[in-house]
């Protein structure tokens, strides 16, 4: 049966023996000392709700530049438009982005600064792909853009406002 002593037990010996300083200690999850608990609550690794919606609007800003530039210098309008000039910006951002989300599961502790660069690529790749839809269905692609993009910052505002809480489970 799941009790809060069945979890006690299973989080005493995951945590019975934590490096702290270069020495192993052993915890008592009842005992624990507070100013150790501060000291986790203080530490840089920690990572927030706050901390992922600040970063999230940041990588959402760096995507939508990338393809609004993407748009400005490259869509000459409906009739115009030629999908091969577009098409070379979709696979490099499509296969970049890719290649950089392999680099960052392998290698976590770069994962801040590809994270930026994917962001780069995925602008690129999105805002090829919602040229070659504009071309076909005039209006779809910036309609779906525009409520996706609406529905993850008011959601990521919900989170940041306390409105929403993250819980545990």
């Amino acid at each position: 049966m799941l009790n809060e002593e069945w979890f006690e037990s299973k989080l005493a010996a995951a945590f019975s023996k934590c490096p702290v300083e270069g020495r192993v200690e052993t915890y008592n999850l009842r005992t624990l000392d507070q100013n150790k608990l501060a000291e986790v609550e203080r530490s840089p690794d920690l990572m927030t709700v706050e901390g992922a919606v600040h970063k999230t609007f940041l990588l959402v800003g760096i995507l939508l530049v990338t393809m609004f530039s993407l748009w400005s210098a490259l869509w000459p309008g409906v009739a115009a438009f030629r999908p091969a000039t577009v098409m070379p910006y979709v696979v490099v951002g499509a296969i970049g982005g890719l290649i950089l989300c392999l680099i960052a599961m392998f290698t976590v502790r770069f994962a801040a600064f590809i994270s930026i660069a994917y962001a780069i690529f995925q602008g690129l790749f999105l805002g090829g792909i919602t040229m070659l839809f504009q071309a076909q269905f005039p209006g779809l692609p910036f309609l779906a853009a525009a409520c996706t993009i609406g529905t993850l910052m008011a959601m990521l505002t919900l989170y940041k406002t306390g409105i929403i809480k993250a819980s545990a489970g």
